[in-house]
């Protein structure tokens, strides 16, 4: 399920979709907990109405304003190139690549298990950490961020 940590970082708490604790585990690990996006769709017919970016906005209100978080990922799967594109346009950048993914055919009378490669994406909210030269991390690459401001500032 969902889950955040609390201030003292040595509990998880987890909840469920209106926001309401259902349990809590003591923890031995000091990694960040990440919320992560999945299963994100919307059928075919239905698409190009503004459907996905609504859900996708209210996802993203959720993790700032309920969960306090910065952050937000989640993965597409290679041949999803309309997806990743979408997730790219509304500001998400590229992590990384993982080739070593797996994901369940649905095609023909089995289900089996076929290697497929995932994109891990993350957008990062307002008040992105930048660093003493002005550095912004977004996925793969690096920008100067006064760089790019004063650049932005000169088309507006």
């Amino acid at each position: 399920g969902n889950y955040e940590r609390n201030d003292r970082q040595d509990k998880e708490y987890f909840i469920n979709d209106d926001g309401g604790v259902v349990g809590e585990e003591e923890t031995q690990t000091s990694r960040p907990i990440r919320p992560v996006l999945t299963n994100l769709a919307v059928r075919k017919s239905a698409r190009q109405y503004g459907i996905g970016s609504k859900l996708l906005d209210e996802c993203e209100r959720h993790v700032r304003k309920r969960w306090k978080m910065k952050e937000i990922i989640l993965e597409v799967e290679d041949y999803n190139s309309k997806a990743l594109h979408f997730y790219l346009k509304r500001g998400y950048a590229v992590l990384y690549s993982d080739p070593a993914s797996r994901r369940y055919d649905v095609h023909g009378f089995w289900l089996r298990k076929v290697r497929c490669r995932r994109e891990i994406m993350r957008k990062v909210f307002h008040g992105r950490p930048v660093d003493a030269a002005g550095f912004i991390e977004t996925g793969s690459n690096l920008i100067n961020f006064d760089l790019f401001r004063k650049w932005s500032d000169n088309w507006r």
